[in-house]
This record gives C-alpha cells, sequence and structure tokens, in this order.
C-alpha cells in the first residue's frame, strides 16, 4: 500500500502491487536522489518527502526495511535518524549529503541532511547551512517558496531546542505567514503554541490554537495530525485538563508509531505523555512509558532528548534516587544547550531540595531556573516561579565585608586565617559568618559552595 498525497495535504491510500514491503520501489533507479524519484511519482515514501511538514515515515505496516543499496546519504540519515539507533551513523550520512555531490546540490537532500542533524543535536551545522536552501543548491522540482519554508523550519528548531525563543517566535510567525501548505502552515502554528507554552504565555497559546484551526484540523487527516495532537494536548495539560490532554498524547503516540516514528529526538513533545498520565494517576503507566522513552533515548544519545527523558523518569517515580537522576538530567540538558527545559528541572530539583529542608540548595536551583527564564524570554514562567517559592527567589544581599568572609570560607580558610587576610578580630569573622548562614538559609560551611554558586548570592550592598 502506498500512501498519495492530495492537493489539500490529506492522504488517501492505493494498493501497489509491485511496492515491496508498503514503500516506493526503487530497483532500476540507482543512482538517483530520491528526490528526483518524488519529484516523478507523486508519493509519500518510508524515505521521507519535503512536503511533510517535518520528516516522518510514510509506511505504517511491517518491519523496517533494510536501506536499498541506491539510496542516497541523505535518505540513508533520514532512515537512521527514524530507527533511532545510531546517532553517529546518521550523522555521518548527513554530513556526506552535506558536503558531496550529488545531495549537496539537492535541495530535498540538503533538507533531509539538517533535519537528522537537528535531531542528533549538531545544531551549530544547521545553523550555517541552512541558508544553502536557498541560495546554493539546485531548485529542481521545488519552488523557492518550498525551499524557503524548509529553511525556516530548520531555524526554528534549532531556536527552540537551544531557548531562543523570541528567535523561535519571529521565524515560526514568517513561516505562518509565508505562501506554504496547510501541512506547513498547521505545523508552523502547532510549534508556535509550544513555544507560547514554554514561555508561560498560556492564555496566547490558548488563544492561537483557537484562533488559527488547529483545534478543527487536529480531526482530520492530515499528515501533520501527530503534531497537532501533541500541541493540543501540551495546551489542556497547562491548562488543567490532564484527562482529555492524555487521550490527545495517546492518540498522537499511535500515530507516531504508525509512521514508523521511534526516535523520539523528532517529536514536539517527547516525554510530555508520561507527564500527563502521573497527572490523570496513571502512575504505573506513566513509570512505564517514561521508562521505555529513556531506553530510546539512551539508544539514541542525543542530550537533550536523553536530559529530558531522564529528568521525565524521575518526575513520575518519584524515587529516592530522584534528586540524582534530576541532577544528571541537568547536567545533560547543559551540554546539550537546552535552557528551556533546564527551567523545568531546576524547578523539580528546588522542590525536592526544599522538602528535605534544604534551602541552599533549592534557593540555587530556584535562582538558576528564575535567571534562565529571564534570559530565554520566559517571562509568565518566571512569574510562576516566584509565586510558588516566594523568597526564595529574592535576590540575596551581602555587605561587602559579608561577601569577602564567605568566599575565603567558601575558600577552604579557617576563621584565624580570614581573620589575618581581612585584618579582623576572630569574633568579629564569626558574627559575619553568622550572617551570611542566616541571609543564605545554610547551617554552615558546607552549605556555603552550593549557596554562592547562585550569581545572585555575590551581589553586594
Amino acid at each position: 500500500m502506498t500512501m498519495v498525497r492530495r492537493g489539500n495535504g490529506q492522504l488517501r491510500t492505493r494498493e501497489r502491487a509491485d511496492t515491496p514491503s508498503g514503500g516506493l520501489d526503487l530497483r532500476g533507479v540507482e543512482g538517483l536522489c530520491t528526490s528526483e524519484v518524488e519529484a516523478r511519482l507523486d508519493v509519500v515514501t518510508p524515505g521521507l518527502t519535503a512536503s511533510v511538514p517535518w520528516l516522518m515515515a510514510g509506511q505504517d505496516t511491517g518491519p523496517t526495511p533494510a536501506v536499498p543499496a541506491g539510496l542516497c546519504a541523505s535518505a540513508k540519515s533520514a532512515r537512521e535518524m527514524t530507527r533511532g539507533k545510531d546517532v553517529g551513523l546518521a550523522v555521518a550520512w548527513a554530513e556526506e549529503a552535506l558536503d558531496e555531490a550529488p545531495c549537496r546540490h539537492d535541495p530535498l537532500c540538503v533538507w533531509r541532511a539538517l533535519v537528522t542533524l537537528v535531531s542528533a543535536g549538531e545544531l551549530v551545522t544547521v545553523d550555517e547551512q541552512c541558508a544553502r536552501l536557498v541560495e546554493d543548491v539546485e531548485p529542481g522540482p521545488f519552488t523557492r517558496a518550498q525551499r524557503r519554508s524548509m529553511m525556516l523550519r530548520a531555524r526554528a528548531r534549532v531556536a527552540r531546542h537551544t531557548g531562543d525563543l523570541p528567535g523561535a517566535r519571529r521565524i515560526l510567525g514568517e513561516l505562518i505567514e509565508s505562501d506554504v501548505s496547510q501541512n506547513v502552515r498547521l505545523l508552523g502554528v502547532s510549534w508556535l503554541v509550544d513555544v507560547l507554552l514554554e514561555e508561560g504565555a498560556i492564555d496566547e497559546a490558548v488563544d492561537l490554537m483557537a484562533d488559527s484551526g488547529l483545534e478543527r484540523a487536529a480531526q482530520q487527516w492530515l499528515m501533520c495530525r501527530p503534531m497537532l495532537l501533541s500541541a493540543r494536548a501540551a495546551v489542556r495539560l497547562a491548562t488543567g485538563d490532564a484527562d482529555t490532554g492524555f487521550q490527545d498524547f495517546l492518540q498522537a503516540e499511535r500515530l507516531f508509531e504508525g509512521q514508523r516514528m521511534s526516535n523520539r529526538a523528532m517529536l514536539l513533545c517527547p516525554t510530555q505523555i508520561s507527564l500527563a498520565a502521573k497527572a490523570t494517576r496513571r502512575d504505573e503507566l506513566a513509570a512505564r512509558i517514561a521508562g521505555q522513552v529513556l531506553l530510546r533515548a539512551r539508544g539514541w544519545g542525543e542530550p537533550r532528548v536523553l536530559g529530558m527523558a531522564l529528568s521525565t523518569l524521575a518526575t513520575v517515580e518519584d524515587g529516592p534516587d530522584a534528586c540524582a537522576q534530576l541532577t544528571e538530567a541537568a547536567e545533560l540538558l547543559e551540554v546539550g544547550g537546552a535552557r528551556s527545559e533546564l527551567i523545568t528541572v531546576n524547578q523539580e530539583l528546588a522542590r525536592r531540595l526544599a522538602a528535605r529542608d534544604d534551602v541552599a540548595g533549592a534557593r540555587w536551583r530556584i535562582g538558576q531556573a528564575v535567571g534562565i527564564a529571564k534570559e530565554i524570554g520566559a517571562h509568565g514562567r518566571a512569574q510562576n516561579l516566584r509565586a510558588e517559592f516566594g523568597g526564595m527567589t529574592d535576590s540575596v544581599r551581602l555587605t561587602k565585608q559579608e561577601s569577602r568572609v564567605a568566599s575565603l570560607a567558601r575558600g577552604g580558610h579557617s576563621n584565624e586565617q580570614i581573620a589575618g587576610k581581612l585584618g579582623l578580630s576572630l569574633r568579629g569573622i564569626e558574627f559575619h559568618l553568622s550572617n551570611v548562614y542566616r541571609k543564605l538559609g545554610v547551617r554552615g560551611r558546607r552549605g556555603l559552595r552550593d549557596a554562592l554558586g547562585e550569581e545572585v548570592a555575590g551581589r553586594q550592598m
């Protein structure tokens, strides 16, 4: 069975007895780049087509076939990406596609390579290369508007993954207003909904979903339907309708599985289905799904998705190792440059540390979360953090002398050594340290290391 694209972006099927494994038969066309084949045959192939809003597989049944020998490097990179098992091989094929003919001149091949690199976390390369889609390829069957749309989608994902929410909002607004197909416009809307939720602009996300037609389109059998359902689910979860949101996530997940999308790095909300299950008190299911997502994320190894998966498992299981798991997740997200997701992990860590009466650790984590939220323009989330944690988000003000004493104590100096360095009495050092401990909410020198890691803790009056 072959999925055939209608002019309105919807799908229908037709039987093809001569097509193996339900996909496009490329026998006899070895050496052709895939876009040349797809330009001749108006089909959605297992190798994925540029008309799909983001790369999605076209097959819905049977095992993943081996890559035919005649497929180009970009198609091989896309296949490895959708399978989600060998990030090194996927990146190697993508880099070959960008560097060597014939792929480097073909817009679809460049597009596939860029999407693979986005999913692998190679965002600097994508940012450097995506302009080629408009400026440095042979157009072939693709119009300038189509190629520009590919470029905008790649740039939007880079901006979102790195936490550049204002940049992502601007690029997606440009994409939605441009001359694109229904699928691409709706995809841009779903991504913009996600950005608004990350900013904490929930009301704006609700309005966009209603005004854009996303709600209605999510009921239609469009190629981007899984993305639309995921966006709608995220809005419902954010507005407290966890049960309906969970059902939307579940439906989207089934559609993604039907499209052979094993790699969670491809998805808009790769871990939120577990959080939705938890919110609906399906605790065992939430933990099981989170464990499965983490297993797949480990197989792919991209730090951002791996960090998200690990933090989600820690959140839904809430076991004795939750703090250690969340700390590891924060380190992975830091490596992946995923600043928006770092807000969530630091917030979750602050809750747990505060529950343990570790005021200094909680204050440091929430300070990190608020600082990142301000930096990336997530002002709604910064306000929510202040509302939840109250005084913990307030700046800690040390006097000039207190800051000097605290810094030396943190560096391992004894009270006697500090007194000698600063020319103060021993009793004066003890007095200043007592004030520092009280202001930072710590009980001794051990707490100074974390507490003074916070930027605001070092400010002086």
